[in-house]
């Protein structure tokens, strides 16, 4: 059984580099996925949140992640999926 077909890894930190350290290596592995940069007491992951600070793997838009999670967080991931996209957007606000 092989844990890229059947675990959605979820990551957070508050750090900018550690998150992108995060992403690049469950990317590298090939796990399905994001990484929210901020901070999980005061900021947890949930709906509503500012998409601009998720990280969305490339094998997340694979098999049927993207139909297992919710439309938020679907809509976020087609809009703000890559790191370089992320810091473009968040730049702006």
């Amino acid at each position: 059984m092989s844990f890229q077909r059947h675990v959605l890894l979820v990551g957070q930190e508050i750090d900018f580099a550690t998150a992108l350290m995060c992403y690049v290596q469950i990317s590298l592995l090939g796990g399905a996925g994001y990484v929210k940069v901020g901070d999980a007491l005061s900021e947890p992951i949930g709906e509503g949140d500012r998409t601009c600070r998720y990280w969305f793997t490339p094998f997340y838009f694979l098999e049927r992640w993207g139909e297992k999670t919710s439309e938020n967080m679907r809509n976020a991931a087609q809009s703000h999926g890559t790191p370089r996209n992320v810091m473009e957007t968040c730049a702006k606000l």
